[in-house]
């Protein structure tokens, strides 16, 4: 018999591990590119989903362009108002008009401001929601925006070419906004230079369950102001200043700056928007929505600030309904004795406290 050589049996041994090594020094290398394929991957898929996505060009005039159809072709309901008055009030020219004749826009929301635990799909709220696909007026639709909303014509408008982004499957409104949402809309912001606002629920002034948020182009709100204002809402009397001579800065989450304006006393939140924080809107929303404690809000944003406004009820005797419309000082009311039913109140400061939270 042949006797084993103890230094064979050691070649082999030392053989062993050095396959052994080879073939773990591949393992890690094959799962090392898996891992660089996967991350390489991730990071161009969502190149591929915005090309496929729609993102109209020229969004404004296209807007334009879908207004005066739908007002040749009579499918919307422009709500007349009179000629505005302004009352001058802690820094701010608000905007005060009526409606002369009373709107046929109904109300599909529930009063219930507690709601955000809804199932995103409410079978009781899809039966009467005009914001389902196949409700929806062909006329007034501008475009489809991104994969997840649509932008249509207010129906029951007041300014010329006011928008809506709706979602396109039914979200509950008292829901939180999310990134897509957020994103979404700011985009359609930008591009049209618009004033935006989201009525959270039935408090805030919101009017339909469907989640919606509102687009109102700027060059359309210069006709409610008087000729030398310098700028096309009212509030921006208050606050514009304060960022254009960098009192107010742009938000950051090191420093958590948000702002009041100190010469109204209704409790709100301010942050300032820059090219640098836009991408963080959702995170920004969040900071400001848990500045608050209610579930009813109005939040307002323009490309260059956005604001949070806790609400504790939707009218002011019976009178005057406020949106975020009113927050930005543009009130609209029912009679013409709107403007000295404010005035006997104090006006529209103590008008928009009363309607939201006393800044004590």
């Amino acid at each position: 018999m042949k006797e084993l050589n103890p230094m064979n049996i050691n070649t082999s041994f030392e053989k062993g591990n050095e396959i052994s090594q080879i073939l773990k020094s591949k393992y890690i290398k094959i799962v090392f590119i898996v891992l660089i394929l996967f991350l390489v991957y991730a990071s161009i898929l969502p190149l591929f989903e915005s090309k496929s996505a729609k993102f109209p060009k020229n969004l404004r005039q296209l807007i334009r362009d879908t207004t005066n159809n739908a007002i040749d072709n009579g499918n919307i309901e422009t709500i007349a108002i009179a000629k505005p008055k302004y009352i001058l009030d802690n820094q701010i020219e608000f905007c005060i008009s009526y409606t002369i004749k009373e709107s046929t826009k109904p109300i599909i929301i529930s009063n219930n401001n507690n709601n955000n635990n809804n199932n995103n799909n409410n079978n009781n709220n899809n039966l009467n929601d005009p914001f389902q696909e196949s409700s929806l007026e062909k006329s007034l639709i501008v475009s489809k925006i991104g994969k997840s909303h649509t932008m249509i014509l207010n129906k029951f408008n007041t300014i010329k070419d006011h928008s809506l982004l709706i979602t396109n499957n039914f979200i509950e409104q008292s829901l939180p906004l999310n990134k897509i949402d957020l994103d979404v809309w700011f985009w359609c912001i930008s591009e049209t230079n618009s004033l935006g606002f989201y009525n959270s629920n039935y408090l805030a002034g919101a009017s339909v369950s469907h989640k919606h948020m509102q687009i109102v182009p700027m060059d359309e709100l210069w006709v409610y102001r008087q000729e030398d204002s310098a700028y096309p809402i009212p509030i921006d009397d208050a606050i514009m200043p304060n960022i254009e001579s960098d009192i107010w800065t742009p938000y950051d989450n090191n420093k958590s700056n948000l702002y009041s304006i100190k010469s109204v006393n209704f409790i709100h939140k301010i942050a300032i928007l820059d090219d640098n924080n836009k991408m963080y809107l959702e995170n920004i929303y969040n900071v400001l929505r848990s500045s608050i404690k209610t579930n009813s809000y109005n939040f307002i944003v323009t490309k260059s600030w956005c604001m949070i406004v806790p609400r504790s009820k939707r009218e002011f005797s019976n009178e005057l309904g406020i949106n975020g419309f009113g927050f930005v000082g543009l009130l609209l009311g029912r009679n013409p004795n709107i403007v000295d039913t404010i005035d006997d109140f104090g006006g529209p400061n103590k008008v928009l406290v009363d309607v939201g939270y006393p800044n004590i």
